[in-house]
């Protein structure tokens, strides 16, 4: 699947998934937990795809879209918003450097997300 593809298809997903949830976020804090399930997504996707079978990152991203939905996340940003925000993650990157770029972050998902805080 192409780089840019996967990109949009996530943007897409991640606030259709959301479910509406009594405790409502920051709109930062909401862009935070989305951004971590877009660089999870990326990075099992088109970095390291073998990581796909590690149970890890299933949980992180699984974390991290349980926090966008608890926090009721999906009634404060809209889907342009969140196309917006998405593109420049990625805005005047390769594939190879944005893989780079997230290879640290993405570690750091994975242990605060498998460790239950954030």
């Amino acid at each position: 699947m192409k780089f840019r593809t996967l990109a949009l298809l996530t943007a897409s997903l991640l606030p259709a998934l959301a479910q509406a949830a009594p405790a409502q976020a920051s709109k930062q804090q909401c862009l935070g937990y989305l951004k971590d399930g877009f660089q999870i997504v990326i990075h099992v996707s088109a970095c390291e795809p073998a990581s796909a079978q590690d149970e890890r990152y299933k949980n992180a991203f699984n974390a991290a879209q349980q926090q966008f939905e608890q926090a009721n996340c999906e009634s404060l940003l809209n889907e342009a918003e969140v196309r917006t925000f998405l593109d420049s993650q990625t805005a005047g990157k390769s594939q190879q450097q944005y893989c780079a770029a997230i290879k640290n972050p993405v570690q750091r998902s994975l242990q605060r997300y498998n460790s239950g805080r954030r």
